[in-house]
């Protein structure tokens, strides 16, 4: 709505133009009791700079790598997990991400907040996307390291798609 304009989009036309997934995530995205700016035109666009597009491009990315993987007759071994392996800056940093999950879902229930899902899986997606361009996965050093890297973005894929379903958001696999 635009008050300068007395134009009006109803929601039913906003869902139309950018898709359920995109309508939930921005507005359970903010406070309920917060001012929201629903800019359509970044909503629409497939970039980086929209908020569903990139938690779901996280996604889909692991799915991608996952394929990658399968098509080269690579594939996530428990058994050959070396956690100490995932030593850098940027693995411990999605590590601890990671665990903060469980506390994040517990306070968004408990205070009917769920922005703060929102804002978690942005974050984490964020550590994801800055960890896929600093640290090759299927061309990792050694099978141990890929392996564990292999197994680390299992886990975020697993907390992503949670995390969006909770919402009422897909978890795309292919974008």
């Amino acid at each position: 709505m635009s008050t300068r304009a007395g134009e009006f989009i109803t929601l039913k036309d906003v869902i139309r133009e950018v898709g359920t997934d995109a309508c939930r995530f921005i507005f359970l995205s903010r406070k309920s009791d917060s001012h929201l700016d629903f800019d359509l035109e970044v909503v629409k666009r497939k970039t980086m700079d929209n908020p569903v597009y990139y938690v779901q491009y996280a996604h889909a990315r692991i799915c991608s790598l996952f394929s990658k993987a399968a098509e080269k007759g690579i594939y996530a071994e428990d058994s050959l997990y070396a956690p100490e392996l995932l030593n850098t800056p940027l693995d411990i940093e999605i590590l601890k991400k990671m665990t903060d999950f469980p506390d994040i879902i517990t306070s968004s229930a408990r205070n009917l907040s769920p922005h703060h899902l929102s804002y978690y899986l942005l974050e984490l997606a964020g550590n994801l996307h800055r960890y896929y361009t600093v640290h090759p996965v299927l061309t990792a050093e050694s099978r141990e390291l890929i392996q564990a890297r292999m197994l680390l973005f299992r886990c975020v894929a697993r907390i992503l798609n949670n995390g969006l379903t909770l919402l009422g958001v897909t978890a795309p696999e292919k974008m």
